[in-house]
């Protein structure tokens, strides 16, 4: 008897809250691209992308070195056209100790997609320096919601990311309807998760990383060939 597949998508995101250094935000100017891009991969009509920099802040909060993540892999269009859009990109001037301080980070940046007259273009929505997420695990869902038809959830994971670049005190916060089952694999799936943790003059830093997540279980699919394992 051949059994039907589930198709299990998760979408999630990393919203960096930067409490171990205090004063330290984001100055975040959102702006269109003002170019078409059609090399982009996936670029629907309101679709947002999620892209991470290696980057690195001066002691004025001066963006001086940015590299591009290319995890999942993206057109080097799309790097082009980024790179000039975040260069003039600033934070408050890092301390530490009381005392003016470099910052090396991630920087998320989130893109979205829109079309006018015609051309798709690229928004520039934010960016934010956070913790540089290294691993992504994520469990299989637990069956009281792939037992169904169809499921949707969404919740929001904060931890705080040690100096070790793992996560301690993971809190899960879910509206009502959200099984208690979803909400332990949320976060036993964030425990697994890795981090390069934000460093200051060198010396790394703790910082609270919130992550919000949609689980989504949509129909039946089945692979192409049955004698393949799948995994959900």
């Amino acid at each position: 008897m051949v059994k039907a597949w589930r198709r299990v998508g998760y979408l999630m995101g990393v919203m960096a809250c930067l409490s171990a250094a205090p004063g330290l935000r984001a100055q975040e100017k959102p702006q269109d691209a003002g170019q078409q891009t059609g090399q982009a991969a996936e670029t629907r009509p309101g679709r947002q992308v999620q892209v991470w920099f290696d980057a690195r802040f001066d002691e004025q909060g001066r963006l001086v070195e940015a590299r591009p993540v290319n995890d999942p892999p993206q057109p080097e269009g799309l790097w082009q056209a980024l790179m000039p859009r975040i260069q003039n990109a600033r934070i408050d001037p890092p301390q530490l100790d009381g005392q003016p301080a470099t910052l090396s980070t991630g920087l998320l940046v989130l893109l979205k997609w829109r079309e006018s007259e015609g051309r798709t273009t690229m928004e520039l929505a934010s960016v934010r320096p956070a913790a540089l997420p290294l691993v992504r695990h994520m469990l299989a869902p637990p069956r009281e919601v792939t037992s169904v038809e169809e499921w949707e959830g969404r919740i929001n994971i904060r931890c705080q990311v040690n100096t070790e670049g793992r996560c301690d005190d993971i809190q899960v916060e879910a509206p009502a309807g959200v099984p208690v089952s979803v909400r332990r694999w949320a976060k036993a799936s964030m425990a697994q998760w890795r981090f390069r943790p934000q460093q200051l003059n060198g010396q790394p830093v703790a910082s609270v990383v919130q992550v919000p997540l949609v689980l989504s279980v949509q129909g039946r699919v089945y692979p192409q060939d049955f004698r393949e394992p799948r995994k959900l």
